[in-house]
């Protein structure tokens, strides 16, 4: 039961359309799964070494996406790194996105953000906290307000960000007969617009961004007694998981690893609790789902040694 999550998003030194379900950009390998489909406008994002006052060196060296890879980030312009992600799995229509990001920005005066179209009117709008939730790990400067979250500020390091998204789109029976009911397409983007950059601010570097398919909540029973509880999460040698389905639950317990593939899986028959051995899974994350081929029920698990 033993599995591998390793983080990694840095970009390619060619940049190429591609369109995948998950996966890996690093921006030093040719041919990785995920790739940037454009870079706009020309010159204000760039993938490269970073070589500037504070940004010296990426993540995973020897690129990164930064706003220009030598100078100041540009002034009083917004920059577009966007990538485009399919879903090939009609269960798992969800995404999990992390990346690593360092910002040397003028607070409250220059910004990053990330974008997602709308499949149906294509219009790009900014990720708002209904849409999605960002977990922060060593959070500095990241704001979250009614139109969106945002990046600013300086960080002073490298941070850890992810996104957990709603349902590229939802299977509905109703219209199979007419070639199936969702959108298997997500089209994101990350932004950056600078203020006047009297000070020479660096911008916002990002680096070991991943894609994960993840089942979404289409389908899956939201009442309050039809839940996964995980405690502690993040788990470390174990985890408890208990659910208030009445009578519990009778399906089957799925274990999912990050790239969609399923790791674990048993019958069970009226659970209530049970307790899920962490201790020999690798750092990372994972989706624990109950379901009985009506309903579902999924959890987010981190498991953090």
């Amino acid at each position: 039961m033993r599995t591998s999550f390793t983080l990694l998003f840095c970009g390619s030194s060619i940049i190429v359309f591609a369109q995948v379900s998950g996966g890996e950009m690093t921006f030093d390998t040719p041919g990785e799964p995920l790739h940037l489909d454009s870079v706009y406008p020309a010159g204000c994002w760039q993938v490269g070494p970073p070589n500037k006052d504070v940004f010296t060196s990426g993540w995973s060296e020897p690129n990164a996406l930064v706003t220009d890879t030598v100078l100041p980030h540009a002034d009083s312009t917004t920059c577009y790194a966007q990538f485009t992600l399919v879903a090939d799995n009609v269960e798992l229509l969800g995404k999990a996105i992390q990346f690593q990001y360092w910002s040397d920005m003028d607070s409250l005066q220059s910004f990053g953000w990330i974008e997602k179209q709308n499949s149906a009117t294509y219009a790009w709008n900014t990720l708002p906290l209904s849409d999605a939730y960002f977990i922060y790990f060593n959070n500095s400067g990241e704001l979250a307000t009614d139109s969106g979250s945002f990046f600013t500020g300086r960080t002073n390091g490298w941070r850890t960000a992810e996104i957990y998204l709603e349902c590229i789109g939802v299977f509905h029976d109703d219209d199979q007969e007419r070639g199936g009911g969702w959108s298997d397409t997500m089209r994101l983007r990350f932004a950056f617009r600078g203020a006047p950059n009297s000070a020479g601010f660096d911008g916002w570097m990002i680096d070991n961004v991943v894609a994960v398919p993840l089942a979404c909540s289409g389908g899956v029973a939201e009442s309050g007694t039809n839940t996964i509880n995980l405690f502690p999460n993040p788990a470390d040698v174990s985890v408890q998981l208990t659910t208030a389905v009445p009578g519990g639950f009778v399906g089957s317990l799925e274990i999912i690893r990050a790239d969609g593939v399923f790791v674990y899986q048993q019958q069970v028959n009226r659970l209530r609790s049970m307790d899920i051995v962490t201790r020999d899974l690798s750092n990372g994350v994972y989706l624990v789902r109950l379901t009985n081929g009506r309903d579902q029920m999924f959890s987010k698990l981190v498991v953090q040694h």
